[in-house]
């Protein structure tokens, strides 16, 4: 649900494979801190969560977000989660069947009562059905809510976009 400029990893991995330099150090930490600063909610994304929270579901974090993204990830959301559940934290990173259902576990629900998006296929929706969760890519998530579910999606995905749009609709 949050976008931003993607970091390239592979740059800063190649240049700490060697002890880096105070300049390249300051250098790394300017760019993190401008990445940082460039996060954002999707467009919408505000309306979205305020529907779903009328409509009585719960909102989870799920992410691989390294350390220093932390609080710029938090900052942008519109309300307090449910759960978030963050690889630097837990030790689990996506697609590894047990975060998703650590954030299952933290809901209180079962995988096949979650909803699990996001923009990368194999870790936002593949990792997730491994479990038995229902996972949508965001950009599918977006087209669901602003219309109407496809008419193609599971009816647990069908339901769910009914109710939201009733929330919203109240």
């Amino acid at each position: 649900m949050i976008k931003g400029r993607r970091p390239d990893m592979t740059t800063p991995s190649r240049e700490m494979a060697t002890p880096a330099t105070e300049e390249e150090l300051v250098r790394l930490e300017a760019d993190v801190a401008a990445e940082c600063a460039s996060t954002r909610l999707r467009p919408s994304m505000d309306l979205v969560w305020s529907a779903l929270r009328r409509a009585g579901l719960k909102i989870a974090i799920c992410s691989n977000l390294a350390r220093p993204y932390e609080q710029a990830l938090l900052d942008q959301l519109p309300g307090p989660p449910d759960a978030v559940v963050l690889s630097f934290r837990v030790g689990l990173k996506k697609p590894q069947q047990q975060i998703y259902r650590l954030v299952c576990s933290q809901l209180a629900l079962q995988p096949s009562e979650v909803l699990f998006t996001g923009d990368e296929l194999e870790a936002d929706v593949f990792g997730p059905g491994t479990i038995d969760a229902l996972a949508m890519p965001i950009e599918e998530f977006e087209s669901s809510y602003s219309r109407r579910a496809s008419s193609f999606a599971p009816s647990e995905i069908t339901e769910l976009f009914d109710r939201i749009s009733a929330a919203r609709a109240a």
